[in-house]
């Protein structure tokens, strides 16, 4: 059995249906071309799928010709004759499916960006409130610099790390459960380290995997996803309700 292939940190992701064959443009363009340029049409979607602006210039057909061992004229001819791709004023095709699925894909991804800084601040301002409640209390009932003080203070502080910890435990074993419920067998994704687009998903027992070569990720970074999707739960749970 061949070895899986490594993940690639910025590998570009893009959703597409599962029967896109079945377009009347693509069964139009099959039936003339083959299954040669249906090959050709991917690739033609992943390329504009890698640029900044999800176009691509015509005088450079050659050179995705050169590069995957076809003719340029066909590369031209699934770019004009099927109407599976536009042409701007200068000269760029793009595809206005891509467009929109990229649209609803970055506008998503903004949003967990947004979700996962918002939890973070309200977190932080919940134990510095709880420091502070701490601190004003003790000061009103003893000298700080008095040993009983310090000694209090410190119990306090643990008994409440303690409980901080046992609730943010309860809470992501509560999420952690609904997230099972929701994802098991179905694909998601996260921003940022090193797994923008890459498409993620459980097994039955909880597990993660690469739903891309179907290898499970190390447990540090299993450990680094889950805390990202706890930060940004609202985004996922909230997704499908």
């Amino acid at each position: 059995m061949s070895a899986a292939l490594p993940l690639q940190k910025n590998s570009c992701y893009f959703s597409h249906d599962a029967d896109a064959k079945d377009d009347l443009r693509c069964a139009f363009l099959i039936d003339d071309m083959g299954p040669e340029g249906y090959g050709i049409f991917w690739i033609l979607v992943e390329t504009l799928r890698g640029q900044k602006d999800y176009r691509y210039p015509l005088r450079l057909v050659p050179t995705i010709a050169r590069k995957y061992n076809t003719t340029p004229s066909k590369v031209a001819d699934v770019i004009q004759k099927y109407e599976l791709f536009k042409l701007d004023e200068e000269s760029f095709f793009f595809s206005e499916s891509l467009n929109r699925r990229m649209s609803f894909f970055e506008q998503k991804k903004k949003q967990q960006v947004e979700a996962g800084k918002k939890s973070a601040k309200v977190r932080q301002a919940k134990r510095e409130q709880q420091l502070l409640e701490l601190s004003v209390s003790d000061s009103t009932e003893r000298p700080s610099n008095d040993p009983s003080t310090i000694k209090l203070k410190e119990t306090k502080l643990k008994e409440t790390k303690r409980k901080e910890t046992l609730s943010l435990r309860e809470g992501f074993e509560k999420f952690r459960n609904e997230f099972k419920k929701i994802y098991t067998k179905q694909e998601f994704y996260v921003n940022g380290g090193g797994f923008d687009g890459i498409p993620l998903v459980l097994n039955l027992d909880g597990l993660i995997m690469n739903a891309r070569n179907l290898q499970f990720l190390p447990k540090k970074t299993a450990f680094e996803i889950w805390d990202y999707l706890y930060n940004n739960q609202s985004e996922y749970l909230l997704e499908v309700s």
